[in-house]
């Protein structure tokens, strides 16, 4: 009888931890071109592209051209979706990125984005799916909206293994916009070829 109770304490001090394994977790980095390799650039065209790095040494690509911002992730980031996908109206990236980590390994992005609009400026999360080669808008979440930063976790942390970059339009959680082609550059990824 001894045993059993043994055995029974021993298992519920390891279930809370068996059941949280497989939660996402978050490291945070920040984006600053001051740290990134320059790359190419045209002053006159007012465009410019860096090389930064991200969480574990994970490569960023981060461009600005005519008063928008691009940010791609992995390996191959300057070729990624998400490197070539923006909001439509001027824009400035934030300075820091959460990485949404599955036992250590990067599976998601969320980087606020400032966006002109309407007179005034407004801000969204832009989450971004990291899926080896490829990363890929996986949803946008207001800023204004009540637990943005939640509602943009919880899509990464649902939605990063079943979302495919060439079929799925990206989540959007917003008051204002009901789909990504009212205020993003593409609605999805074409595929690659």
């Amino acid at each position: 009888m001894r045993t059993f109770w043994m055995l029974l304490l021993a298992f519920c001090l390891v279930a809370p931890v068996m059941a949280s394994a497989g939660e996402l977790t978050s490291a945070y980095t920040k984006l600053k071109v001051a740290d990134c390799a320059k790359g190419e650039s045209n002053d006159d065209e007012a465009w410019a592209t860096w090389t930064c790095t991200g969480y574990k040494g994970m490569s960023i690509y981060f461009a600005h051209a005519d008063l928008r911002e691009y940010v791609g992730y992995g390996p191959n980031a300057k070729q990624t979706c998400s490197a070539h996908t923006t909001f439509q109206r001027f824009n400035a990236a934030g300075t820091t990125i959460e990485w949404r980590l599955k036992a250590g390994r990067p599976v998601a992005t969320i980087l606020r984005f400032r966006v002109e609009g309407d007179g005034n400026k407004e801000q969204f999360l832009m989450v971004t799916k990291l899926d080896g080669d490829q990363s890929c808008p996986l949803g946008y979440v207001d800023a204004r909206m009540k637990n943005h930063n939640q509602a943009a976790r919880n899509i990464a942390d649902e939605h990063h293994q079943s979302f495919s970059c060439e079929r799925d339009v990206p989540i959007v959680v917003s008051k204002k916009y009901a789909a990504p082609t009212e205020f993003a550059t593409a609605e999805r990824c074409a595929p690659p070829g």
